[in-house]
Parts: structure tokens; sequence; C-alpha cells
């Protein structure tokens, strides 16, 4: 019989009114393994404990082969702070628990007294939909209505519908995907889920559940959490009462314990049983007393008997207190098992670490399999340890709730993020630019009509009140300028001003480019520094991430270590969004280098910043013996001495520090890689400084809001760019929250972090009244842990107060913007920033940045005053901030706060000139081709190709004698969408680009109608002609006219092209796709 058999039975044979000599959290999930008897609620005292016990619950069912369901249902905040995806989630959660009871419902305590509907109204709350069946179209569009279901024109978050023609798109809460519904009258002919990212098709479904996302839309009449226990008749255990009515009194009020009470004494005496203090003391049943079951934790209180200081430098320590604990197992016949799960390196790992400390071959038994956590067994004599367990590995730091508890955090889901493009939409009111025309300023979307013909056209405002109509088809040409902050001067129509900055520009841009390339060129005759091949060394680091890596994150990884391996020193950028696991990339780079005998420098822009990078290496590096050290304000004279003379010769093989790295007195023994921080904080001169320390230095920036010049350099070709666009698994977007000073959300955002075992930030960025704000708070909540941080403050007492917030020692961290970069505290989702209209966009967002770690719901409270005493940037800027929510934001914010404080010098005061003379999105895509001229490669776009033809009407509606050839309004109803719709039809460069374009609108739009078919057509024409170097088709009373650049025309047989008076207009449109097919041929 195999082990885990062997735990499983031993389990099973538990009796069931069994309590705990200690009833530590690591034991947790095996007490409720081993007291299941019927469906069971389990509450504890918070929201994370509740998410670490669902976690752990799931891997142990696993690792036994017990397919046990387990459920965690969410808290659900109030006020502001109660989001609709949170909403529609606890609605999801409910009605699957009532369709299909789970084995395990997990919650904090508070939620039993948490409002819910009716279950008999909610078990009634369903639509079923079945691919084949009948079902009616109007009716299905009500019902959405009324279960607050959000009409939008892109579905991309649960509790959202969009009506296309006879397309329905949904997003139900009981699902994990939206849905395509596609219509025939009210007979529903197919289901196919779809990407919310991309809004394409993926597959086809044969049924789909849809259920209310809004508590508000259905009658719950009083009901609670509470009566869902009674109806499902669920065995309810409540876990370390004492700190679940702590919690409810402190962070909620009396009245909610009062509340609670009421609501626990009405459950069945019978079905409920509690389990004692989280100290150890014996745990407790009503009715009787309980048999003692011995199941202990293995390892996890080691750490317990180290001081609480040098937990974070003792891992050595530890990891001998283990080694000499296990040797005393295997001495008094206890057997030992080690979980690998199904990673082959990570028993090569074990092996390693059982020569290091002395323990006999085959003392370790590995099994692949993982437990919740390292446990004794001993009535069986038996020891189960997971492999990192070995190196103390997840025995780091531990966070500390409000109410004392220790917790850990849950492993995250896969989530993905919204990938939509980079250049900012184009609003009514802003200043854009035509390509033709100049700098103007939209005036929205309007239709004419001239002849009796209609037109949607967008609306340019030029000088002297002039404005100029753009048909739709053409609104490739227009972009949204970015350059110059405040008024911007407008351009004449057909005036030479326009063209003379453009030809300004385009001359510049030719410079610019080949100076880039030549500067380029010159890494590029550098040899790379040589690298030995990878052994198991790299892998086992590689394989010590304690989270699954995305997609996006493995790539990053694979091209850096590409570069390394390369003929040409690196200089590549990698851009995520902030807390995307871009430093994990990083440290896996750093050991690369490392192990192969060279030094890495990592250079923060703040030290605070450096401090907490100290502090991650550290603990990653930890087993694998490589030397780190910070050079920064936080180390004294001497103590910055020894680090620089330990770069000298050698022995330092990381050193983390700040701009001090740059100075002239720093001389490596043998630098081979820079990894740079947080790049849009530093200058050029900063960075320059560095790569001039060795020409074949590997050169590594990271940034979550780049600059502008940055990123688009990067695009442009310029430098080598990875993007880590792919949020980890379970992150959820920052709910921000606009409030006036003294708002009661403020006080309910920090009432609930606190209530959930969390921490909070609470920026205030005056020094002198930093202390009078702390003391407030202290008022507000006399049972918190308060701290003040800010930059003032002597270097050992910031450090001391940083590490403590850290360790989870602080409730709330009463700060300035000295917390900006870096801080990576996963317990800390709250965050309050006073005056939040005086930061600027880049400055909000990596503030934001510092919650939503991980998966909880992080919140950003931005304080206002009253609107009218704010600027007008800094209403555009909160007005950004909260447009811009999704993960992976940074890109376009960092695009819009360019456009609010204009271009600065991003490009040297030449450049900048230009830039704001033609707008910045018109500048990039003449560098992009620029650069890739000089390279010798095809341009981005094609040429532009004029188009007359005298049978096609451009517009949606038929004409006498014309074919019509436009997108019609009630195909695509969103101007926005119709705009995107033509711009891709305007950029497509192939035909097999325009059949991609072709399957996707129909999958998302419908069938396409005539008039789109047409303007397909019209697009193939100019494609194919462009393809062949024509720049006009032209077809008149018959006569076809394709000419090239020098002005040739196209002739078959040495005669222009005819179409023939007898052909309809649509068989013409036809014809002129032949001859275009043609052009190429030689005739």
């Amino acid at each position: 019989m195999n082990w885990n058999n062997k735990i499983a039975d031993f389990l099973r044979t538990v009796p069931s009114k069994s309590a705990f000599r200690q009833l530590d959290e690591e034991i947790l999930p095996f007490a409720a393994w081993t007291q299941y008897a019927a469906p069971q609620l389990l509450l504890v005292p918070n929201g994370v404990m509740a998410e670490k016990l669902a976690s752990s619950l799931k891997l142990l069912g696993g690792a036994l082969g017990e397919n046990r369901k387990v459920v965690l249902l969410p808290e659900l905040p109030g006020g502001k702070l109660r989001t609709p995806e949170l909403e529609a989630e606890f609605l999801a959660t409910l009605f699957g628990v009532l369709k299909e009871c789970p084995d395990y419902i997990v919650a904090a305590a508070g939620v039993l007294i948490q409002s819910a509907p009716r279950p008999e109204v909610l078990a009634d709350s369903e639509l079923v939909l079945r691919a084949g069946s009948k079902m009616d179209f109007t009716a299905l569009l009500d019902r959405l209505v009324k279960w607050d279901y959000d009409d939008e024109f892109e579905v991309v978050s649960p509790g959202e519908f969009a009506r296309r023609g006879g397309l329905i798109d949904i997003f139900s809460p009981a699902h994990p995907f939206p849905v395509r519904l596609d219509f025939w009258g009210d007979q529903l002919e197919s289901i196919r889920r779809f990407s919310p990212e991309t809004q394409r098709s993926d597959g086809a479904v044969d049924e789909y559940r849809v259920i209310a996302c809004s508590t508000q839309e259905l009658d719950n009449g009083g009901a609670t959490v509470a009566d869902y226990v009674r109806k499902l008749k669920l065995e309810v255990k409540l876990i370390y009462p004492e700190l679940c009515y702590n919690q409810l009194k402190t962070y909620s009020s009396a009245e909610k314990l009062s509340e609670f009470m009421v609501a626990y004494g009405r459950l069945p005496v019978k079905s409920v049983t509690e389990w004692g203090d989280i100290a150890g003391g014996e745990g407790s049943k009503k009715g009787g007393k309980a048999k003692l079951f011995g199941c202990f934790p293995a390892v996890a209180h080691l750490v317990n008997l180290l001081p609480e200081e040098i937990v974070e430098s003792s891992l050595e320590l530890l990891r001998e207190q283990i080694s000499g604990q296990i040797k005393q197992w295997l001495n008094t016949g206890y057997t030992v098992f080690v979980g690998v799960g199904a990673d082959e390196a990570a028993k090569e790992h074990v092996a390693r670490w059982r020569e290091v400390y002395g323990i006999a071959d085959n003392a370790l038994i590995p099994v692949a399999a993982l437990l919740p956590a390292g446990v004794i067994f001993p009535e069986l004599k038996q020891v189960f340890l997971n492999e990192k367990e070995l190196f103390a590995a997840n025995l780091q730091r531990k966070v500390r709730s409000g109410s004392g508890a220790v917790t850990a955090v849950p492993p995250r889901r896969k989530l993905k993020l919204d990938t939509s493009g980079v250049i900012a939409d184009l609003n009514e009111g802003d200043y854009a630019v035509h390509l033709t025309y100049g700098i103007g300023i939209f005036r929205g979307i309007r239709i004419l009509q001239s002849h009796g013909v209609k037109r949607e056209v967008m609306v340019l405002e030029y000088a002297d009140d002039k404005l100029l109509y753009v048909p739709m088809y053409q609104s490739h040409l227009i972009s949204r300028y970015l350059g110059s902050a405040g008024k911007v001067p407008l351009h004449r129509l057909n005036s030479r001003k326009w063209q003379n900055d453009k030809n300004g520009a385009m001359r510049s841009v030719r410079e610019y480019a080949a100076d880039l390339l030549r500067m380029q060129a010159v890494r590029y005759n550098a040899p790379n520094l040589p690298l030995p091949p990878e052994d198991y060394e790299q892998l086992a680091f590689e394989n010590g991430i304690d989270f699954e890596l995305t997609v996006d994150q493995q790539r990053a990884i694979a091209e850096i270590k590409a570069d390394l391996n390369g003929e040409h020193p690196m200089d590549r950028l990698l851009c995520g969004d902030v807390g995307f696991g871009k430093t994990e990339v990083a440290m896996v780079a750093a050991f690369r280098m490392v192990y192969a005998g060279y030094q890495v420098a990592v250079l923060a822009p703040t030290t605070v910043l450096a401090q907490q990078h100290f502090y991650s290496f550290r603990e990653r590096f930890a087993e694998y013996g490589v030397n780190i050290d910070m050079l920064s304000r936080f180390r004294s004279a001497a103590e910055q001495k020894t680090v620089m003379e330990r770069l000298a010769d050698g022995t330092l093989d990381i050193v983390i520090g700040t701009h001090r790295l740059c100075q002239g007195d720093i001389k490596f023994a043998n630098l081979g890689m820079v990894i740079i921080d947080e790049e849009q904080r530093f200058g050029v001169k900063h960075k320059e400084i560095l790569r001039r320390l060795r020409a074949d230095i590997n050169v590594l920036s990271m940034s979550a809001t780049p600059i502008p010049r940055t990123l688009y350099l990067a695009m442009a070709g310029a430098r080598d760019l990875s993007t880590i666009m792919t949020a980890p698994m379970a992150r959820l977007p920052v709910k921000t929250i606009i409030c006036e000073e003294n708002d009661k959300a403020l006080l309910s955002a920090i009432n609930l972090e606190l209530n959930r075992g969390g921490q909070v930030y609470y920026l205030h960025n005056r020094v002198k009244t930093i202390e009078k704000c702390a003391l407030r708070l202290k008022e507000d909540f006399p049972a918190a842990r308060i701290a003040i941080a800010h930059g003032q403050m002597d270097e050992d007492e910031l450090e001391s107060i940083m590490a403590s917030f850290i360790a989870g020692d602080i409730d709330i961290l009463v700060c300035t913007t000295i917390i900006e970069s870096g801080m990576d505290v996963q317990n800390a989702n709250t965050i309050i920033i006073e005056r939040a209209d005086r930061f600027g966009l880049a400055e909000l967002y990596q503030l934001r940045g510092r919650v939503g770690r991980w998966i909880n719901q992080a919140y950003a409270c931005l304080l206002l005053p009253r609107a009218e005493m704010m600027t007008l940037d800094g209403r555009k800027r909160i007005a950004a901030i909260r447009r811009y929510t999704h993960l992976g934001a940074g890109f376009q914010l960092a695009l819009r706060d360019l456009e609010i404080r204009g271009c600065g010098n991003l490009l040297g005061k030449e450049q900048s000139g230009h830039v704001k003379a033609i707008g910045f999105e018109l500048y990039c895509h003449l560098l992009t081709n620029e650069i890739k001229a000089l390279k010798g490669e095809k341009p981005e776009f094609l040429p532009e190709v004029e188009i007359s033809l005298d049978f096609v009407a451009f517009t949606w509606e038929e004409q006498d004698g014309m074919v019509p050839a436009g997108i019609p309004p009630e195909y695509i109803e969103s101007e926005r969408l119709r705009v995107e719709a033509y711009r891709k039809l305007a950029r497509a460069v192939s035909e097999k680009e325009l059949n991609d374009l072709r399957d996707e609108f129909c999958d998302r739009y419908g069938r396409l109608p005539r008039p789109a078919e047409n303007f397909f057509a019209v697009t193939l024409i100019r494609i194919l002609a462009a393809q062949r170097g024509y720049i006009s088709v032209a077809a008149m009373g018959g006569t076809v006219l394709f000419r090239d650049g020098a002005g040739h025309p196209f002739r078959i047989n040495g005669k222009l092209p005819l179409l023939g008076h007898t052909l309809k207009p649509a068989q013409k449109l036809v014809r002129m796709v032949e001859f275009a097919r043609k052009l190429g041929d030689t005739v």
C-alpha cells in the first residue's frame, strides 16, 4: 500500500468527535478532513485565513486522491467598496452551492450574517440556454436588464451583455467565460464561447447558464447566508471562536457581533462545533468530551523558536534545525516522506540536500504529491514534508493579521487581462492630427446628406473656425495629438505650414534614426560575454519559484536567456504592469550571470526600493551561496567602503543600490550585467554611466509605466522589448474610489482591510503634519498598530519601520511618497492617498500599484478637495486613473500622462520641437518606418493609394447606378468600434489579413451586409495596387486607370483595361478585383 493510501485510511479511522492537542493553522485542513461526516461550513476569523484553508483542503484532496469539493464563499463589503464583480462572484458561488452542495464551504465568520436573496428566489433565477432551442429574443434581453446586466458595446467582464443584430454576447457569473449567441429570429442557432481580450470565438458550447448578478434585483426578504445553512443542513464548525468574536467587534461593530451571536445561536445545536484557540489549547465540542487525536505540524513551528528580528537572515540555521529533527525521527523508527510533485529536478534537489546535511541514502522517500504542510502522524510513525520545507523556503516571513493570527497567502488562479491597443482613444474635443491637413480639434462624428446621399464623416475644426469633413473610410489618416501641454495652435486648411512642419520632422527623423542605429551598431560589433552551458543549478533555481509563471514571464525569461547566450551584449527593456512579476524574471537572469562567474549590479531609484530588492534577492538566493549586499544611504560610510572593496576584489556577486552605484569611485572586478528597475525614474545620464563601465555589459531595464521615449524606441526597433501583459493568477484590478476628504468611505475602507487581516498605506505627503495625521487615525482606530515613514527620518529608524511593515507588524503605515516605487507587501491591499490631484498620473499609477499584489480585492481611495479647488490638470489625471483600472493599463497611462504634461524633453530639445509640431503618434510612425527603411526592412504600412470609382458610392445606402461601400451603423452600432473597424481595414497589408478581418467581423457582428462586402472588395483593390507599386486607381466611363509612382498606366496587351458599358455596378466591382490581381503580370 502506498503512502497516501495509508494516510487516507488512517484519517478515515479518526473518531468524528476527536479534538486536537495543538490546533495550529498548518493542521486545520487535516482536522477538517478527519471530522467530515456531512457537508460543512467552516467559519474562520477573517478572509485571508479562509482563503488559505480552502486552498489547503483542495491540495490535501488531490494528494489523497479523494475528490471532495471545496468552495470559498467571499465577503461582500458595503457602500462604495462593493464592486459588481464581487457581488456577481458572491451570487454565483451561492447559486452553485444551491445547485450542488459542496463538501466544504469556507468563509470568514461575518459571512454568516451577510444579506442574500432568499434561497428559493435565487434557485429560480436561472435561465439555461441550449443551442438549437427556441428562445424569445426580446424576452431574453428584458431578462438580462432585469437581472442587472450592463448593456455594453463589448463584453469583457461578468455581468455584461451586448447586442448586435441577431447576436447577443453574455458574460454570466455562473461561468468563467462569455458566450456569443447567434439567433435566427427566435431560433438560437449556436452558442460560441469567445475571448474577452480578442473578442473572437474559440469553440462551440452546448448549453450556458445565465443567473442574476446583483442582490438588489432579487427579493431577499431579510434572508442571510444562515438561511442557506439551515436549508442545506450544513454542519457548522466555528474555528477559533474568540478570535472570530474579537474580529467582528473590533472591525465591524458591537451591533454586528450581536447580530452574529443571534444568528449563530439559532443554528441547530447538533450541527455546531467549536474548535479551540490558536495558541494550542484543546478543542471543544458541544455535547461531551472529545478523544484527543495526535496530528502535529512537522517543521513550521521551528520558525517560532528563533527571535523574530533574525528570521530573515537565519534560513541556514533553520535548515540545520530541520536536518537535525529529521535525523532524530529516523533514529526513532519514523518513515520520512518528501513530496516533490511531478518534478524530476526536485528529486535531484532533495538528493543534493541530503548529501550536504549527511543523511543516509534512501532515508528520505520522494513521493509524487504535495500536502498543505509538513505533518507528523505519531500513530503511524510517519512524517510528511514538502520539498521546499527542507530549504526553509516556505517558513519565510509570515503575515500577521489584525487579530494576531498567523496567516499565509494561498496560491493564485490564472487571469487574463485586456490587451487592447496602446494608442489612446479619440474623444470629442481632443486635439487631433490629420496626415494631410495638420492639427485640429475633433468635433465628433456626423451624418451628412449631399445630393440625396448620406455619408458618415469625422469632423475636424481648424483655425478660423473652418471645418473639415473626413469620410469614415479615411479615419486611419487621423490620430490623437500628443505632444504639447495646454492650448495647441491649430493649422489653417491648405496652408504650407503643416507641410513645412512635416518635412522638417521627416529630415530630423532621418538623422535621429541613423544616430540610433549607429549606437546600436556599436553594441552589435562588441562580442558578448562567454557563458557556460546551463546546468542543474539553473534549473533548480527556476523551479524554486513559489508560484506558476505566466506565459509572458516564461517568454520573457526565454528571450533574455537567448540574449545572454547571443553574439552581442543585451540591451533589453522588460515592460510589465506593477506587480506582474518583472523582478522574478530579473532574478533568473542575475542567477545565470552569477553562476557564470560575473557580477551583477541592480540599480533602483529610491533607497526604500533598494532595501526591498535587497530583502527579496537575499531571500531568493539564500540556499545558493550567492554573496549579496546593498549600497545606499541605509549603509554607514564604513559599510559602504567595505561593499566597494568587495566589489573591486570580486568577492561580492550582486550589489543592489541607488544612484550611488553611478559614481566614479565604484569599481567592479568582473561586471557582467546591470539591471535597472523603474527605468522611467532615471535620466539618460545615469544609465549611460553604467553602460560605459564595460563595453560588453548586458543591460536589462524594467519599467511599469515606461517613458514614451523608451517604449516607442523599443517598438520602433532601436531596442529589444519584452512585455509581460498577462496578470498573475487570480489578480483582480484595483478598485479605485474617488471621495472627498472626511468621507465615511475612508473609514469603511480601512475597517474592511483590517477586518480581513490586511494592512493599509495612508499617504500624507506633508512631513510637518504627518504626526497629527497619525494621531487622528489612532483616535479612529485605537486597536490598530500605526507607524510613520518619511524620507527625513533617521536611516536606521526608517529601515526598521519598513522591515516591520513588511513583516506584518504594522497595520497602518502613514507615509509620504517614499513608498512609491517597489514596496511589495502582499498583505497590504488598501491605500489612501490624500490630495490625489497634486500627483502626476504616472505617480498615481505607481502609488496605486503598491496594493493588489496578491489575490485579494484591493482598494485605492483618492481623497480630493471640493471639485472647484482642483486644477484642470488634476481633474484630468483623476479621470484617467479611474478610466484605466484594468490590469496592464500602464502603457495607456504613459501616453495619457504625456498628453497632460506635454512631451517635454523626452527626445532631446530638437526632437521634442518636432513632436510638438506634428504630434507624438505621427512622429513615432515616421520614426518606425525610417528605422525599418535604414535596416532594409519593409515599412509597417503600405503606401497610400488614391481610389476614384464612378460606380462606387462610399456610403451604406443604395444609390441609383452605384454600389454602396461602407459599414452601416446598424451593423456596428458603436461609433468607436466603427472607427476601429475602418482603421483595421486601412492598415491591412495583405489579402490574408483582409480575410482574417472578414472572419473577425462575421464572428463579432454577424454576417457582412452587402455595403460592407463591397467595402472589403474596394480595400482588396487598394492592397493589391499598393503591393505592386501603384499609387492611384480610377474608373471613369468604363475606362480603368492604374498609375504607378512614375505616372505610367497599367495596360493589358498594350491597351488600358475596359469595364464594358453593359456590366452592372456590382459586376464592375468584381471585374476591378480581377484587374487588380493581374497588376503583377507582365503584359
